[in-house]
């Protein structure tokens, strides 16, 4: 062979090399096999329900709720526990509280109040009303509270007081956990009548 031969073979596989990798590849992702994985959550896992929330890592934790309902728990004393939740939290986040029910004034002009709220007593913010048994027999309510929670059990209240006769009916208190708050929380509104808000718990 001579020498311009192997001069031309040389240049002509140099330029198929060169086309070779100027041609795309297939980017398409293949299939792992006998991949060893220590933990790894699996298709089939998924589609029947064995990943759990306590699997998840708090931020990812789903939403999930709890809820009271009384129908008549009958004439208000003072500083009454009317509606309790035991809202399980996965993780550290956050609940949104709903409450509602209606008052039924069956005496003189008086006020009720009442409060969501972890603690046993009425506080801010309130729900209130003023009736009586003539003119504003019933009255409904409603309030919602938004309260960090932490991992476990977090109870929570609708604590009504009055000194008057008032009743309630259909009280219901809902609690819904989130994970997080996308935005820093209000400022405290106005006080009215000498109310005391909540501390402020970050």
């Amino acid at each position: 062979m001579t020498q311009g031969i192997v001069t031309k073979a040389v240049v002509f596989a140099g330029l198929l090399a060169a086309v070779g990798f100027a041609m795309p590849h297939d980017a398409a992702a293949q299939t792992a096999k006998k991949l060893n994985c220590n933990g790894c959550i699996k298709s089939k896992q998924i589609k029947n329900g064995k990943v759990k929330a306590k699997d998840l890592h708090s931020s990812a934790a789903p939403a999930g709720t709890a809820f009271d309902l009384i129908a008549q728990p009958g004439s208000i004393t003072p500083n009454e526990i009317i509606n309790t939740v035991d809202l399980e939290a996965p993780g550290d986040g956050y609940a949104i509280l709903n409450a509602s029910g209606y008052f039924l004034f069956t005496g003189a002009a008086t006020d009720i109040q009442c409060t969501i709220t972890q603690g046993t007593t009425t506080s801010f913010p309130r729900m209130r009303a003023n009736g009586d048994s003539a003119q504003n027999e019933r009255i409904p309510y409603a309030g919602v509270h938004a309260l960090p929670v932490t991992a476990g059990t977090n109870t929570f209240n609708v604590v009504c007081d009055t000194g008057g006769t008032v009743s309630i009916f259909d009280a219901s208190l809902v609690a819904t956990f989130v994970p997080q708050m996308y935005s820093p929380p209000p400022p405290d509104p106005a006080l009215e009548n000498g109310s005391i808000p909540d501390e402020r718990r970050d």
